[in-house]
């Protein structure tokens, strides 16, 4: 069975379009539809339903999709291994990262990974905590940047301290304290994300007793963001992601020092490909340049 119809399969399915897929691999669309219909044929199953304007995956297509994407990584991590005992780094990486991180960790990290290796392609997507650890382990990224709370079932790789702090609306009258304790929290209304903002609490409050009274519950930052600054609550936030806050929001620091580990998540760095190994490295050296751990 050829890989080269697997390679077929998964970037139709990437990009929705047997067109698109021929232009990526240098194939015509009629030699990749043949492809597909022969893949069906030896897998004895149906991948796409189709009509007149768009091609629909089925139940068992997704199934073997998340199948053909491991054979794929494992392929290309051989390649790239016999390349690298030839002095060679080559292949692609594909990156999970936070909206925060993306905009402060990964483009400098992106840019000196480059300059060193210029001819591995970079796929960089903007993703959530959850995103990143279900890719993960679905094969569909091959390293995610995520914090030390999220990385649960993964290798984790620390690369940073990111600082944990509050933000309240101007209006609140926490706002005019210089800095606060788990005590000031007392009587407060909490926004938080699920499971994420429980691993928050339990890092500032430490051995104190404190149970926040959370009012409203959202799935991404720039919700909660948007509520505090109507003061609808308050919000335990990184420093990462403090930048571009409202005018209306201030960000308080607590008294003791408290952070989240931020750095990398992979499912076995022994296992990975040169390429990989090296990205990791580069990352470990430029999270030096930008806070140490």
């Amino acid at each position: 069975m050829s890989l080269v119809k697997y390679r077929a399969f998964i970037h139709v399915v990437e990009h929705g379009s047997l067109t698109k897929a021929a232009r990526l691999m240098g194939y015509s669309q009629p030699g990749i539809s043949k492809m597909i219909e022969s893949l069906e044929d030896e897998l004895h199953v149906t991948l796409f339903l189709r009509n007149h304007s768009s091609l629909e995956l089925t139940e068992n297509g997704k199934q073997l999709y998340v199948f053909c994407k491991q054979i794929i990584k494992y392929e290309d991590a051989l390649l790239d291994t016999a390349k690298a005992m030839n002095g060679l780094i080559t292949g692609s990486v594909r990156i999970g990262a936070l909206n925060s991180i993306i905009v402060e960790f990964v483009p400098e990290l992106i840019r000196a990974f480059s300059e060193d290796y210029p001819i591995i392609q970079i796929y960089l997507y903007e993703t959530s905590f959850l995103g990143i650890i279900e890719q993960l382990k679905d094969n569909l990224l091959d390293i995610g940047f995520t914090s030390k709370f999220e990385a649960k079932g993964l290798e984790f790789i620390p690369l940073f301290k990111d600082p944990i702090r509050l933000i309240v609306n101007k209006n609140h009258p926490l706002a005019s304290y210089k800095t606060i304790s788990i005590k000031d929290l007392n009587g407060c209304d909490f926004i938080m994300i699920p499971s994420i903002g429980d691993d928050l609490i339990n890092v500032i409050k430490g051995e104190e007793k404190f149970t926040p009274v959370v009012k409203y519950y959202v799935h991404s930052d720039v919700a909660a963001v948007a509520m505090v600054s109507k003061n609808l609550g308050v919000y335990i936030i990184s420093e990462l992601q403090c930048d571009n806050l409202p005018d209306n929001v201030i960000k308080l620091n607590f008294e003791k020092d408290v952070y989240r580990i931020m750095g990398i998540g992979i499912n076995s760095l022994k296992t990975s490909s040169p390429t990989l190994k090296e990205l990791v490295k580069v990352s470990k050296i430029k999270a030096k340049e930008y806070l140490s751990l």
